[in-house]
């Protein structure tokens, strides 16, 4: 394979390099409309100048690069909600607002409030637009997808990251177009009826297919991995399963995704293989098993990590019906620059990053999986690829892991080799079980039984690796220069393993020190960092960090365990020292008086600074 020699994978990332430019740069439209069509305009004269031509040159390149990075910012800016006139937050008053809209989305609930998004249709008497993330009280009625309600209530904005190296809820829910939230009880609600639109009719069709399974009396652990599994509703996995796949590195089985898809794939065309006798058999076969699919993507109410799954294999699956194997990158390009069309944002989302550089990564090992294969045996073969497609996708998914995760599960693979057949098994018997339920119920309840025996399985292994200690590196640090870097390392070993030239290994060489100074020099800049910072925490605690230690002082060190953890791997810094608050504190010749809920403090202190702490009652004048 000849690195780059398709053209679409560059327009891609051009197109991706201008959302991401106009997103931290905030371009003005009128710019963003100049640019675009400067370049169209100098595009046109350049593609009719290069037709007179035998060879195109460089010039032509270039012009369609930068008039798709100009094309990837207008399109991210128009996809930016708060716009347009009509956006809620143009009219919106914070104090006093009346606004009119529908559920169109529930979220997993916290231990105190049910989630949902609320599409806004009507603000303060005017036709609005936008989302706003609604908080209800769990002691209340919950409520259901379209409908739709009246809201009379203070509009706060998400709340931004209080404390350093934390992660920021607020810009997360900014990519997707959410910028308030309000917090309601039962009472700051009125219920005026249903929407029937399509999300209406999408949950309740979710809902009838996942009651269907009711009769059969499955656990509470075995009804949500079934839902999570067929339904793409994870809001019911209980925490502690989560926290054990997560650790066991095989957490994305819970979530939908191109694993899942190609399961059902191959399931669907192993059951319809008997239409290929027919003329044009093998055509309505493939329409047949995309249609299948994107009927399932629309049952589980087209969440993004599914809606890339199924468009993505439904480009490879055209191109290798039409024999264009070679264009297998073409056709990842294609699906990931359809979808960033249509929701710019994607970009941003972390499923979307994993997911393609996951399937780049097994696509670009997969012509070395042969060299592997110390048996002709099927089963062994079988398990063979579940362990180098595995690893394959682990190392393309590696830097992006350490980034958002921090953390390295190190027996991924011990978890995948079981955990990916028999999550296999339950995709595939739980689709007949479904059917079955609707259709002949005795036979459903015997299936019923075997899903629930593989699914108790499946949880319990993964409860017994994640128990292993060490099984995990976690608390990782590692920046955003380092993920860039790193990528340029795969890429370069993976180029040099393709061409197998000394001039390969010598750029993978340097591009391999670069990210090594990379990392003394991020350690080396953060050492020279002296800072105090007092933490927004209810349980007061205060760090103060000099060169490669940070000294700590809380009277909980426990309920602070996640700020601290996230201070000190966002400094790099794994020298910590935990110590009790005491009333003053000295930082850089300056003296700090801390006065408590307690009020208590010594009154000939003579301090350069005073620290309030859990509002005490003092006569501040006095």
């Amino acid at each position: 394979m000849k690195f780059f020699k398709f053209p679409v994978i560059t327009l891609t990332a051009s197109y991706a390099l201008g959302i991401i430019i106009n997103h931290f740069l905030k371009f003005d439209i009128a710019l963003l409309y100049l640019s675009f069509f400067s370049f169209f305009v100098l595009f046109v004269i350049v593609f009719f100048r290069s037709k007179m031509k035998w060879f195109q040159d460089v010039t032509f390149g270039i012009v369609s690069y930068l008039l798709m990075i100009c094309f990837g910012a207008l399109s991210h800016y128009f996809h930016i909600d708060t716009h347009y006139k009509k956006h809620y937050s143009n009219v919106i008053q914070i104090d006093n607002s009346i606004i009119v809209g529908s559920i169109s989305t529930v979220l997993k609930p916290s231990t105190k409030f049910k989630k949902y998004i609320f599409e806004v249709s009507q603000c303060n008497l005017e036709s609005s637009f936008g989302k706003i993330l609604l908080y209800q009280s769990n002691t209340n009625q919950a409520l259901q997808v379209g409908q739709k309600i009246v809201i009379h209530k203070p509009i706060l904005p998400t709340l931004k990251a209080t404390n350093p190296y934390q992660f920021d809820y607020s810009e997360y829910l900014q990519k997707q177009n959410i910028y308030h939230q309000v917090f309601c009880k039962e009472g700051d609600i009125q219920r005026i009826g249903t929407i029937k639109n399509f999300d209406y009719y999408l949950q309740k069709i979710r809902d009838k297919l996942s009651f269907s399974f009711d009769y059969h009396h499955f656990d509470t652990s075995t009804k949500s991995i079934i839902d999570a599994l067929l339904f793409g509703q994870r809001n019911f996995i209980d925490k502690e399963t989560i926290t054990n796949y997560s650790k066991s590195g095989v957490v994305h089985i819970l979530a939908i995704s191109g694993l899942h898809i190609g399961i059902l794939y191959l399931f669907l065309a192993f059951v319809l293989k008997p239409i290929d006798k027919f003329k044009y058999g093998k055509g309505v076969r493939l329409l047949l098993i995309l249609g299948l699919l994107w009927i399932f993507a629309l049952v589980t109410g087209l969440p993004a990590s599914v809606t890339r799954a199924v468009t993505l294999f439904s480009f490879i699956s055209f191109g290798n019906y039409f024999n264009q194997q070679t264009n297998i990158f073409n056709a990842v390009a294609i699906s990931a620059l359809v979808l960033l069309i249509f929701n710019p944002n994607f970009i941003f989302d972390v499923g979307f990053q994993l997911s393609y550089a996951a399937v780049i990564s097994i696509l670009l090992f997969q012509p070395y999986y042969e060299k592997f294969y110390f048996t002709k045996n099927r089963v062994g073969v079988y398990f063979i690829d579940i362990v180098l497609v595995s690893l394959a996708a682990q190392i393309g998914v590696l830097p992006l892991s350490l980034y958002y995760f921090h953390q390295l599960p190190l027996l991924f693979l011990l978890a995948n080799i079981i955990v990916i057949p028999i999550a296999s098994l339950v995709l595939i018997f739980g689709s007949i079980t479904l059917v079955l339920n609707f259709i002949f119920k005795p036979f459903a309840l015997v299936l019923g039984k075997f899903l629930s025996f593989i699914i108790h399985l499946m949880n319990e292994y993964i409860a017994l690796i994640a128990k292993i200690e060490d099984g995990i590196i976690q608390n990782i640090s590692f920046t955003s220069s380092m993920t860039i870097l790193s990528y340029l390392v795969l890429l370069s070993f993976i180029y040099w393993i393709y061409k197998l030239k000394w001039f390969a290994f010598r750029n993978a060489m340097i591009v391999l020190m670069l990210l090594q100074i990379a990392i003394i020099y991020t350690k080396w800049d953060n050492n020279k960092v002296e800072e105090l910072v007092i933490f927004n925490s209810k349980q007061t605690l205060i760090g103060a960090k000099k060169g490669n230690q940070i000294q700590l002082f809380s009277h909980d060190s426990v309920g602070n365990k996640d700020l601290i953890l996230d201070y000190s791997r966002g400094l790099h810094c794994s020298n910590s020292k935990f110590m009790p608050l005491k009333n003053v504190l000295c930082f850089q010749g300056k003296r700090i008086l801390i006065v408590d809920s307690s009020s208590v403090y010594v009154n000939n202190e003579k301090p350069d600074l005073v620290l309030l702490s859990q509002s005490p009652k003092l006569n501040l004048v006095r």
